[in-house]
């Protein structure tokens, strides 16, 4: 698919250098379930010259998005992913943001199904989540292992 083109489903990341190992395994994965039947951004928050060209050899067609092109400039990369989606209105439908250390483990069409039936998909992101008392392990005085719910 063109770069000009709207795509109906698309995948997006951001990375900095650091995290470009992480990147590099995220689209491996990307390439091992999906092919190349996607289009990828990948958000550049500073990646260096090297590595930019580095994506260039990968199989996957990679349009590579400087954060510096954002309309909001970010303090940091937690910022800059909050544009993304907004930016990526015009190219592409249906967006699939995962965070540049993750890897895909199986395809993801029943994601995209979801999000394309109007449902939001989602994750938190940030300090995590606590689910209470009811979601810990209790343990008895016989030493048994069972999750109480109360």
């Amino acid at each position: 698919m063109s770069q000009g083109q709207v795509s109906t489903r698309a995948f997006a990341t951001l990375s900095d250098p650091g995290y470009f190992p992480g990147l590099w395994a995220l689209l491996n994965s990307i390439y091992a379930y999906h092919g190349d039947e996607l289009r990828v951004f990948v958000f550049s928050y500073g990646l260096t010259n090297a590595q930019c060209a580095r994506l260039g050899l990968h199989p996957l067609t990679i349009e590579v998005i400087s954060c510096d092109a954002l309309p909001f400039h970010p303090k940091g990369a937690w910022e800059a992913k909050q544009q993304i989606m907004g930016q990526l209105i015009p190219k592409a439908r249906c967006v699939y943001l995962l965070d540049c250390d993750l890897v895909l483990t199986s395809r993801v069409d029943d994601v995209f199904a979801a999000a394309e039936s109007g449902k939001i998909v989602s994750s938190t992101d940030g300090a995590g989540i606590d689910f209470g008392n009811s979601y810990r392990p209790h343990y008895t005085f016989e030493g048994f292992h069972r999750n109480a719910r109360q």
